[in-house]
């Protein structure tokens, strides 16, 4: 069964709504409350690709339809409360970055070179003038065995 997106109400006896009826995922209220964002595969494409999709949220109609300019590796959004910008995880040549979007226009901002390890959760603060991730960092090893007949 693929993941969609439903709102449901507070009130007693109202059933859920659907709001998608296609692959979408990782929904967010704006900090005002006016959109949604969710990631959604697009199949409208010669190939599907994930791309970052806009629903009022009163009416329920898309919005606005994002291809995304890095490599996202966590469907994970975060508004910033303050400047409406969506944030999002990515990878680089240079390891994890953060890409900031301005969900209505496209234009994007990134901060890069954070380290070579996944950034797998982030949140703004309340007044959104920090901004918090975590961090994963791997490490392997290699071990040679010589065995002696």
């Amino acid at each position: 069964m693929k993941p969609t997106l439903w709102s449901a109400t507070l009130n007693e006896g109202l059933p859920a709504s659907q709001i998608t009826g296609y692959y979408a995922q990782n929904p967010e209220y704006s900090p005002d409350g006016n959109l949604i964002s969710f990631h959604f595969m697009d199949y409208g494409d010669k190939e599907p690709k994930w791309k970052l999709g806009l629903i009022d949220s009163a009416t329920r109609r898309l919005v606005n339809k994002l291809e995304f300019p890095a490599r996202i590796v966590n469907r994970e959004t975060a508004w910033n409360p303050q400047l409406g910008l969506l944030s999002m995880t990515f990878e680089g040549g240079n390891g994890a970055g953060i890409l900031l979007s301005n969900p209505l226009t496209g234009e994007h901002y990134t901060i890069t070179d954070i380290g070579s390890g996944a950034i797998t959760s982030l949140a703004w603060s309340i007044d959104g003038r920090s901004l918090v991730y975590a961090q994963k960092h791997e490490t392997t090893d290699v071990v040679e065995l010589n065995t002696a007949y």
